[in-house]
């Protein structure tokens, strides 16, 4: 899912920001019909910074309503985004469409899924971590394992015990 879509910023009816999770609302055609429904983590761009998001597509049943909507919560972002224009991309899918009793339960539910899109983007960042570190790790290992190996063994062929280097040198390579 490594495909950036764009699309305008609609107004809505607020019911997310009602809820405390005010969601950039787009036209759900700009999604491909092959998405399954349900919440997403994501990344958005917007005015030249990338943001962390939970994307819902489906309809929101908890309304009554079955028209599929597509609906962004940006999180950490505050400020008016209508009419503007963002990009984003889908990341791990978290849960399908659930129907909740009252908003009170979709609020619970929202909170959950936002901890779920943290986490998910925090193992992308370790993974990134990682992946850049490894080579350096590894390198640093080496290295230091020569050094300390290196030591020993010209401190032995200077005192002249061949055998106790050559013991040495054997149990390490094993």
């Amino acid at each position: 899912m490594n495909v950036w879509y764009k699309g305008r910023v609609l107004t809505g009816l607020k019911n997310g920001t009602k809820l405390g999770y005010p969601t950039a609302n787009l036209y759900p055609g700009i999604l491909p019909s092959s998405y399954k429904n349900g919440v997403y983590a994501c990344l958005v761009k917007y005015n030249n910074r990338i943001y962390q998001g939970a994307l819902y597509f489906g309809p929101r049943l908890v309304y009554n309503e079955n028209n599929q909507v597509l609906e962004i919560y940006l999180i950490n972002f505050t400020g008016n985004l209508y009419g503007q224009t963002l990009e984003f991309k889908l990341g791990k899918f978290i849960r399908k469409p659930l129907d909740f009793k009252n908003t009170d339960d979709l609020k619970k539910q929202l909170a959950l899924d936002v901890k779920a899109v943290d986490r998910w983007l925090l193992y992308l960042k370790l993974n990134n971590i990682r992946c850049t570190m490894y080579p350096i790790i590894v390198r640093f290992l080496s290295e230091f394992l020569v050094f300390f190996l290196l030591i020993p063994a010209v401190y032995l062929l200077v005192k002249k015990d061949i055998n106790i280097l050559l013991k040495i040198l054997l149990s390490v390579a094993i």
